[in-house]
């Protein structure tokens, strides 16, 4: 199979557009969405002259919602319309293609899901507690999303996913991980939907296979952050951005500009999505221009553009639409344009270490920007680099197996090399823009920034790998691909499986690192009736720290939701029942580290029913104390 370079892929607009449409075409293609945008324009108009009047988010539920429902109708039909398939060869019969991408795929759920239960503990991680408590705060899934997007931020599609979950499966430990758990699942599958429209299926299969045993999105995948969560919305727009250009259908578009938008108030590298796909297009539309104006013949010109037309043109319409209501929707609040690049690098953009204060000492800049750039490139392959992460493991332990950073490593100058082929230039500048961003506009070397670069990492694996797959033209030098690929995923396999294994589901630093004293506490309370009540000693000044007791901080009240607790300062200060009145139970926990002595005696000075329960241990190392006073109901 032969690959044809980029710029000869824009010579000509797909070819399901070649035959004039009919009428009742016509009418489809052009007719439903010419009244779908006219209605997504009044109702996007209105809601602008609306907003200064309706408190959010009356009027994005009111006008901007059903605008983009109306141009999500108008696309129906192009679900419909001829589609052109690009056919790429395979090597391999399709039997042993089918049977190896099932194996791929089931080891990549195998792994995402092995020890779930397990790991990570029913604790609180990294940023995992502000999350939930943002998430519980947003109410109805349904009305939050939009609340959200209203008043823009970062983070805004991670806890509306998480406010969904609490929505439909309660609140919980497991429920605030369960959309980055599903997203890990999702991850490969949609690796493999945009490697197999670019890249033979054997080369495909080799970047997918390494992605589907690599350590880090396996760990990942299992922790609530928001670095993690919309890697999916990545894979997403490029699979779109696919698929609009090979066939040019309105859905495509809706989609790509959708998937785009929703990017924007993700971690900071996310937001190179939209400024890069539009630079894309914008390129992509200029050479198309270029090579058209060119043309001699008057009419060729006329149909070379009646073409691109009837092929792109309902779907660059929608496109427009779609970022003109998302425009509305999240920057354009109360009569001024809010920051695209909220939080991040605009937040440390006066911080000592970053590549903006840098640029005061040019002589010293060359060596700040090596330093800061060996960061990444040696946490790829050793241990001991970069800011270790008591979570996951990273820094700790290298980023990628060896034969993943070897082939991630070719994969750069492949790339670089035949940037002309499809997607080569797009995915490099990309990878590259992801790497040198967060290791020089940052002041910490915080690996998990590296993180939304993964998608676009293993699909430059993917892009070399089939440039190397194209030039082995003899069976012999093919059966030797194979096995080097074969050879790689097995031992990148072998490596990640004693990662996960060793380092992170048993090691007992990261397994201590998801308990708190406040956590545990909760877990003891969430395991009794919640018809019972609970009272927390817990002092003085022990109130809002991660490494407290308290249960009640407002970022973890959507673990203690439905029970009734309160918090004092001295066991004197606990609301203890009338012995004599009907009453549920109650349990009284002790938790400071000093412990007076007599303190059973006390409260059964109160009450004579009360009974010592169990401690619960804390990883502070001391043990809250438990008495219960039996219900009497």
């Amino acid at each position: 199979m032969s690959r044809q370079p980029h710029a000869e892929m824009l010579r000509e607009p797909a070819a399901t557009a070649d035959a004039p449409p009919g009428w009742a075409r016509a009418l489809l293609q052009w007719g439903v969405p010419l009244l779908t945008w006219l209605a997504a324009l009044a109702l996007t108009w209105r809601g602008r002259r609306a907003g200064a009047t309706l408190q959010p988010p009356q009027a994005p539920i009111t006008f901007y919602v059903p605008a983009l429902g109306f141009l999500l109708l108008g696309c129906l039909p192009s679900l419909f319309a001829a589609r052109a398939h690009r056919h790429r060869p395979h090597w391999l019969s399709r039997t042993t293609l089918l049977a190896l991408t099932a194996a791929v795929l089931t080891v990549a759920v195998g792994l995402r899901l092995w020890r779930v239960a397990d790991w990570p503990p029913p604790g609180i991680g990294f940023e995992e507690f502000q999350l939930g408590g943002r998430a519980e705060g947003l109410g109805s899934p349904y009305e939050s999303l939009l609340a959200i997007y209203n008043l823009p931020g970062e983070h805004a599609l991670t806890a509306w996913a998480t406010a969904l979950s609490f929505a439909t499966f309660d609140q919980g430990f497991v429920q605030l991980r369960l959309p980055y758990i599903l997203a890990g699942l999702v991850a490969p599958f949609l690796l493999l939907a945009v490697c197999r429209r670019l890249v033979a299926w054997e080369s495909a299969l080799f970047a997918v296979a390494l992605f589907a045993v690599a350590w880090w999105p396996i760990a990942a995948s299992r922790a609530a952050d928001e670095i993690f969560f919309p890697m999916w919305v990545e894979l997403l727009l490029l699979w779109a951005l696919i698929e609009l250009e090979d066939n040019g259908r309105a859905w495509a578009g809706f989609l790509l500009a959708l998937s785009s938008g929703l990017l924007v108030y993700e971690y900071t590298s996310y937001h190179l999505a939209l400024p890069l796909l539009i630079a894309y297009l914008v390129a992509r539309l200029a050479a198309f221009g270029v090579r058209t104006a060119r043309r001699t013949d008057p009419g060729a010109r006329r149909d070379a553009l009646a073409r691109a037309w009837r092929t792109y043109g309902a779907a660059a319409v929608t496109m427009l639409l779609v970022w003109f209501i998302l425009a509305n929707l999240q920057l354009l609040r109360g009569g001024r344009a809010a920051h695209l690049f909220a939080g991040g690098a605009a937040q440390h953009a006066e911080d000592a270490g970053t590549l903006l204060t840098a640029l005061a000492t040019p002589r010293q800049l060359p060596a700040f920007v090596a330093g800061k750039l060996s960061v990444p490139l040696q946490a790829a392959l050793l241990p001991g680099y970069g800011e270790q992460c008591r979570y996951l493991g990273t820094g700790a332990m290298p980023l990628f197996d060896p034969a993943t950073a070897l082939a991630l490593g070719a994969a750069f100058p492949i790339t670089a090399w035949t940037w002309r082929r499809r997607m080569h230039l797009l995915a490099l500048v990309l990878a590259v823009l992801i790497i040198t961003g967060a290791a020089l506009l940052a002041p910490n070397a915080n690996l998990h920034r590296y993180f939304t670069g993964l998608p676009v990492f293993f699909l430059l694996i993917a892009l070399a790998a089939d440039v190397v797959w194209q030039r082995a033209g003899s069976a012999a030098a093919r059966w030797a691909v194979l096995g080097a690929f074969a050879g790689l995923a097995g031992y990148a396999a072998a490596v990640n499986a004693q990662r996960l294994e060793r380092d992170v589901f048993t090691n007992p630093t990261y397994i201590e690192s998801w308990r708190w004293p406040r956590t545990e506490i909760i877990r003891w309370i969430r395991a009794q009736p919640r018809t019972d009540a609970f009272c927390v000693a817990l002092g003085d000044g022990d109130g809002d720290e991660i490494q407290g007791a308290s249960p009640l901080s407002h970022e973890y009240r959507f673990l203690t939701r439905g029970w009734e607790i309160s918090a004092a300062a001295t066991l004197d200060d606990c609301p203890l029942p009338d012995p004599a009145t009907a009453h549920p139970a109650v349990h009284v926990i002790w938790a400071l580290p000093e412990c007076p002595a007599g303190l059973g005696d006390r409260l059964r000075s109160r009450d004579d029913t009360v009974v010592e329960r169990a401690p619960i241990a804390l990883p502070a190392r001391f043990e809250a104390r438990v008495f219960t006073i039996p219900a009497t109901l």
